[in-house]
């Protein structure tokens, strides 16, 4: 009886001791923000969105957002795309975050995965994906992952176009996902072919 009352304070004291993991910061947030801390962040106001516009003000599309910020604070899916980073949002908090990079112009996927490598330390996974065509053309794109402690985790995936005036371009998409949202994609990917 002495030696189970001993473990049972040793393992209470061993779970209280134990901090939260750090929060994953991605472009200035934190993965899993509230509404109003996504707000306070990106320097809006909801009242100053939703209230009075002049016509010639084109900032945003005011009704559209002013509806989606009234959508997911009453708790239901939205998104909203500022800078060039698109927001997800479910049950009130960012769930998703994606951004978009055209490489080659500014920028390299060696450089955006170095940046990426510096905040979030080495990759949980590393992926080349060999690529061909039906002329005999291959080329090599990059899938990569960093599982953080607070269950957050960063995803850089290249792609390869063609078509358009670039020609053949390469795209790397960069986007975070919230513990919760990860939860909720497995729970809710089922089989289709059952």
């Amino acid at each position: 009886m002495k030696n189970t009352l001993y473990t049972l304070v040793f393992l209470t004291l061993s779970v209280a001791g134990q901090e939260e993991p750090p929060s994953t910061k991605f472009l200035g947030h934190i993965v899993g923000e509230t509404l109003d801390q996504w707000l306070v962040a990106s320097h809006m106001d909801q009242a100053e969105i939703c209230g009075k516009h002049d016509r010639r003000d084109k900032r945003m599309d005011f009704k559209q957002v002013c509806s989606v910020l009234g959508s997911v604070r009453a708790g239901q899916p939205g998104n909203i795309t500022t800078d060039k980073v698109q927001w997800f949002f479910a049950n009130g908090k960012v769930s998703e975050a994606l951004i978009v990079k055209i490489v080659g112009f500014d920028t390299t996927t060696e450089e955006q995965i170095a940046f990426l490598t510096e905040v979030y330390g080495k990759p949980s996974r590393y992926d080349t994906v060999k690529n061909s065509n039906l002329a005999g053309g291959t080329w090599n794109t990059v899938d990569v992952a960093w599982d953080l402690p607070d269950g957050a985790r960063i995803v850089a995936k290249e792609t390869l176009s063609t078509g358009g005036i670039l020609g053949l371009s390469r795209t790397l998409f960069i986007g975070a996902s919230s513990r919760e949202s990860l939860a909720t994609t497995k729970q809710t990917t089922t089989n289709p072919y059952k």
